[in-house]
């Protein structure tokens, strides 16, 4: 599969014709807009197990299981480290933004979890 596709639909059907076998199919999107991954869930209704956004890195509350069984929410928020920002050391982060860096920041290490719903 190439890096760079024209037509992302046509990419996710070519995969999903290729996963016959596998039961279950997750889909997460990164677009640049919550449109785009509505859209998506969308398009992937009963094709796909769930599709769930993270480009935010906010949660939404729109979960839902849309009418021909694809569990989807819009994003699914920050899975990281607590004391991180979105992810990343936040001691360097707070340096980088206070002199200008526009370099890499360096991943944060540590305990991270995932909430139970209530």
């Amino acid at each position: 599969m190439p890096n760079h596709v024209d037509d992302p639909f046509r990419c996710v059907d070519m995969l999903l014709k290729s996963m016959v076998s596998i039961q279950s199919r997750h889909c997460r999107y990164a677009c640049g807009s919550n449109f785009g991954e509505e859209c998506d869930g969308w398009y992937l209704d009963g094709r796909a197990s769930a599709v769930y956004g993270t480009h935010t890195h906010i949660q939404t509350s729109d979960e839902r299981i849309l009418p021909n069984g694809t569990a989807y929410i819009t994003d699914v928020g920050m899975c990281g480290p607590f004391d991180s920002v979105i992810g990343m050391e936040r001691r360097r982060l707070s340096t980088d933004f206070s002199v200008s860096y526009r370099g890499n920041s360096k991943l944060r290490r540590g305990m991270s979890y995932f909430k139970e719903p209530s």
